[in-house]
């Protein structure tokens, strides 16, 4: 994927002390999922911005990309998409994270095999559509990003010829709904996954238990990475998108071609594997060693220099969070026969849907296949 050039901004690495200052920071509130969505609009292919306009109505990605959250709180007509409005569910709330424990060894690019083991959301939904979610897919971040690809990749069904216009009709608006379902939960839950505090846990829900003192403000590790280590008031969701983008400019093509290697799976597990071992290796140490200086401290302060240590992460984090948002648009919506050339249209053929998240590529079809507002449900053989 070639990033596309044109816009002035500064670079992470050339523009490091503004990107260090305190009042510089953002990411997976809004602002941050904004952005990312900002990116990876500007980095898809004609084609998939077409399907995107179709589908969305006109409506940007930065636009939608919250509503997962707003779901989970008080319902979202998610800029207009769904009307009536998706009632409030946080039922929904285990398909942002994955708790792989901190004490796990996971490579840093894992093999679908070795998120497996860890794709438990104890938290998971209970209710009348839980039973569904589970013998459809895994009720965690990935498992819902894969399901979300295959939703856009698969092309709509086949009617009879002599389908009545009212059938018609009624598919076309279950399949734009489905769509518009996918996309929202798509964008948002990418960038979930490149959040490494959402992929890991020391017993303590993410971090959220940890307690901390960052810029004189007391709240969780947790909200400080969710905040991107400050306030993310201090820059609107463009300007920052716009400030990753060139930082991503200044780096080698090859690197950023790195990020979406080998197949739909192996990138997916690439951003969980990635912030995994950020966790393991960067965020919890020095969480244990700020808690070790200060035994007595109910709540644990973060240096003077926490931003200007882990800020760059976050910020990297963001980048591969569109990098690869854009790849999973441009290998699902890309892959739709129904938004292909007119000459390249083909006609949708029956498909089978594989359980439990695994892609199947040669039959990519998910006809049949909704979302009951709160979970996947599959169609009935």
């Amino acid at each position: 994927m070639r990033l596309k050039s044109g816009r002035t901004i500064l670079s992470c690495a050339a523009g490091a002390l503004i990107l260090l200052q305190p009042a510089a920071a953002f990411c997976w509130g809004p602002v941050g999922h904004e952005a990312v969505g900002f990116m990876a609009e500007d980095m898809v292919t004609p084609q998939v911005q077409t399907a995107l306009s179709q589908i969305l109505g006109g409506v940007t990605l930065d636009q939608i990309a919250n509503c997962a959250d707003e779901l989970r709180e008080a319902g979202t007509d998610c800029a207009g998409l769904f009307d009536p409005p998706l009632q409030a569910d946080d039922l929904t709330a285990p398909w942002h994270f994955v708790n792989i424990p901190l004490s796990a060894k996971v490579s840093q690019t894992p093999a679908t095999a070795a998120i497996d083991q860890y794709k438990d959301c104890d938290e998971a939904a209970s209710g009348p559509t839980a039973e569904a979610m589970k013998d459809s897919m895994e009720d965690c971040v990935r498992g819902q990003v894969q399901f979300a690809v295959q939703v856009l990749r698969a092309p709509a069904p086949e009617l009879p010829a002599d389908a009545a216009p009212g059938q018609v009709q009624a598919q076309a608006a279950t399949i734009l709904r489905q769509r518009r379902m996918a996309l929202m939960y798509l964008v948002h839950l990418e960038a979930d996954a490149h959040q490494p505090l959402h992929v890991t846990s020391d017993n303590d829900e993410g971090g959220n238990a940890e307690k901390v003192v960052f810029q004189g403000r007391r709240q969780s590790l947790h909200s400080v990475w969710d905040g991107v280590i400050g306030a993310q008031s201090a820059m609107d969701a463009k300007a920052l998108a716009e400030l990753l983008k060139k930082d991503l400019s200044q780096l080698p093509q090859s690197e950023i071609d790195g990020w979406t290697q080998g197949e739909l799976d192996a990138v997916i597990n690439a951003g969980i594997g990635e912030g995994f071992n950020i966790a393991k290796n960067t965020i919890y140490p020095d969480y244990f060693a700020a808690k070790a200086a200060n035994p007595r401290e109910p709540t644990v302060p973060l240096g003077d220099d926490y931003q200007s240590k882990m800020q760059p992460i976050a910020f990297r984090r963001l980048e591969q969070a569109a990098v690869r948002l854009a790849f999973l648009l441009d290998q699902s919506l890309g892959q739709n026969p129904e938004f292909a050339p007119s000459a390249e249209k083909s006609s949708a053929t029956a498909g089978a849907w594989r359980k439990h998240g695994r892609l199947n590529l040669k039959k990519p079809d998910l006809s049949g296949a909704t979302w009951d507002g709160r979970a996947p449900v599959l169609p009935k053989n």
